[in-house]
């Protein structure tokens, strides 16, 4: 996903739990925190996703299956290359990051 220098400016200085609110402000879902080996991290699901409680599986009923894991970093920012992987997993337009209040 190539974003234009100007918006990538104004993503540098976003942290995990600016990343996190903006998440939940789009619909998403915090599916679990949990401890894994490399660290804590809370996993998000898209609404249009959800698990069968019996079988354990992830069904799909409106979009493809999207889910994405955020691992805080203590308020340090992401690099571009993280934060171009997590854009490109959400599925954020740079419409999608203006209407969210990412960017300017």
């Amino acid at each position: 996903m190539a974003f234009s220098q100007n918006v990538w400016n104004q993503l540098k200085a976003l942290d995990d739990k600016d990343l996190q609110r903006a998440l939940v402000k789009d619909g998403w879902q915090i599916e679990e925190h949990r401890r894994g080996m490399v660290g804590y991290f809370k996993e998000f699901r898209h609404p249009g996703t959800s698990r069968d409680p019996k079988t354990n599986v992830v069904r799909n009923y409106r979009v493809e299956h999207r889910r994405v894991q955020i691992h805080p970093k203590s308020g340090k920012s992401y690099g571009q290359n993280l934060l171009t992987g997590l854009i490109e997993a959400i599925g954020w337009s740079e419409d999608d990051l203006r209407r969210l209040k990412l960017i300017k």
